[in-house]
């Protein structure tokens, strides 16, 4: 598929921090840390394809996740897991379809435009869809949280189950399938191959953004970090663990390109939209992390750790 930007980044940006502003979320943030993350240009980079509107409102959205995100589980509820799940909770009648239901906070204010924007471009169903892909990653949050209570030393495999969910990537495949217009079919999303397809590509994506924010989460006392766990598990250099790591993000997109072909044969227009989609996510993402202020100051020059296409897999044989 053609992954040609077809919207104005710069009208992005500033429709979203209007946006923002609107409905209050950004009392206590300013323009410069807006400009740090760059939502527009993440979405831009993944889902410009889509056109301005449906761009606009995975800009929007991006930024809802960043925001809540650094609000509750990285800030004040980062070792409360009870306190998160009933923050999580406030918001589960909009998820569920009641878009006027949740909390009339800024927070809630803001996710209900957003669902109810969405319902105007895309089937019901596919928003009741995604707003169970945002209850997966509240409910990885708070895995996360009580993992960071405890202080509990994590091995690599542990980590990534938890990260899965918690990295709140399902929803931005759900947004690859919006960006399109083009829906997988409930029947299909049944299917443990499709299943396979997503975890790979939601783990490719996760280690992209640990490789490139390790320097970044190093410095924090709750960190949280493929590199640092793997590091600490294996007891070697960090150059080895940023080795090993990409050599595991390049097993884990070797993984999704096996389950692509598979999932390819008979697959509905909507699913062959998300395997052709879910790449320029990924390719996105990537571009994204090496340009985002947010990470700039700590970018590690990750080049000189590519490995070659038949470098093993440390620890996690892949076994399509």
């Amino acid at each position: 598929m053609s992954n040609a930007i077809t919207v104005s980044i710069d009208v992005l940006e500033q429709q979203s921090w209007d946006w923002l502003n609107s409905c209050d979320v950004v009392a206590n943030k300013d323009r410069q840390w807006h400009g740090r993350v760059r939502a527009a240009t993440l979405a831009a980079y993944a889902f410009g394809y889509g056109g301005h509107e449906r761009t606009r409102l995975a800009t929007d959205f991006i930024m809802w996740l960043f925001l809540f995100d650094d609000a509750y589980a990285e800030n004040t509820l980062s070792t409360d897991p009870l306190g998160l799940r009933k923050q999580h909770k406030r918001y589960d009648a909009i998820l569920k379809g009641d878009f006027d239901g949740g909390p009339k906070n800024p927070f809630g204010r803001a996710l209900s435009d957003i669902f109810k924007r969405l319902s105007a471009l895309a089937p019901r169903d596919f928003a009741l869809r995604l707003g169970a892909s945002i209850r997966s990653y509240f409910d990885g949050c708070e895995l996360e949280t009580t993992y960071r209570m405890r202080g509990t030393p994590l091995s690599i495999e542990s980590y990534l189950w938890l990260r899965e969910h918690s990295v709140g990537v399902y929803p931005m495949l759900d947004c690859v399938e919006f960006a399109g217009n083009s829906y997988v079919t409930a029947e299909e999303m049944t299917n443990p191959c499709v299943a396979g397809l997503r975890r790979s590509a939601v783990l490719v994506t996760a280690l992209t953004n640990d490789l490139y924010s390790s320097a970044k989460e190093e410095k924090e006392v709750h960190a949280f970090n493929a590199v640092l766990v793997y590091e600490r598990q294996h007891r070697i250099s960090r150059d080895e663990a940023l080795a090993d790591i990409v050599a595991l993000q390049h097993r884990f997109r070797q993984e999704f390109e096996h389950y692509a072909s598979v999932c390819r044969v008979d697959a509905s227009p909507g699913l062959r939209h998300l395997i052709d989609g879910i790449p320029t996510w990924i390719d996105g993402n990537h571009r994204w992390s090496t340009e985002t202020p947010r990470y700039h100051d700590f970018t590690v020059m990750l080049e000189s750790f590519r490995p070659p296409p038949s470098a093993p897999t440390p620890g996690m044989p892949f076994k399509p």
